[in-house]
């Protein structure tokens, strides 16, 4: 009879610490970067017709984490629109509700499909930024070499100009 009962109370421990966790959720988790860039990476391979790019999430990231850590309101709000959007169309939407000013298709602004003096992939009010931000790196890449510590300082002042391009 005892056994019974300590397993009634390791169950009753076990609710309670599910419940707790989905109370903590009930607003909805915010997806996490990674997840979310996956999420933007998937809509614009399939807008392209292509396969999803690793380099594409990567520069993804690079703008949605110092995102999430500066303005953590305003990426709760894309990322949990990236989610439910299911185009660029969705992820333009995205951008006008959470006024992030096209950074919801980072990977769709920084990848080199369009033809040279192209609007960039999801337009919206921050595309114009989003490709002075890409032309400023791709400049300074082509001025890099082989040299990793010049290419860690583009890519970092790329990251910098796509987050300011949400303010």
């Amino acid at each position: 009879m005892q056994q019974g009962c300590t397993l009634h109370a390791m169950t009753s421990r076990l609710l309670v610490l599910v419940l707790l966790v989905l109370a903590a959720c009930a607003g909805g988790c915010t997806p996490s970067p990674a997840k979310t860039c996956e999420r933007i990476a998937d809509i614009d391979a399939r807008s392209k017709g292509a396969a999803k790019s690793p380099k594409d999430v990567a520069r993804c990231l690079d703008v949605m984490g110092p995102l999430k850590q500066q303005e953590e309101a305003k990426y709760a709000c894309l990322a949990k629109c990236v989610g439910s959007a299911d185009d660029m169309a969705g992820l333009s939407r995205c951008d006008d509700s959470c006024n992030t000013k096209g950074i919801a298709a980072p990977v769709a602004a920084a990848a080199p499909a369009e033809a040279p003096g192209a609007p960039a992939a999801g337009g919206g009010a921050g595309g114009g930024c989003r490709d002075a931000c890409k032309r400023t790196l791709d400049a300074c890449m082509g001025g890099c070499g082989d040299e990793v510590q010049c290419h860690e300082k583009c890519n970092a002042a790329y990251t910098k100009c796509g987050v300011d391009c949400v303010h």
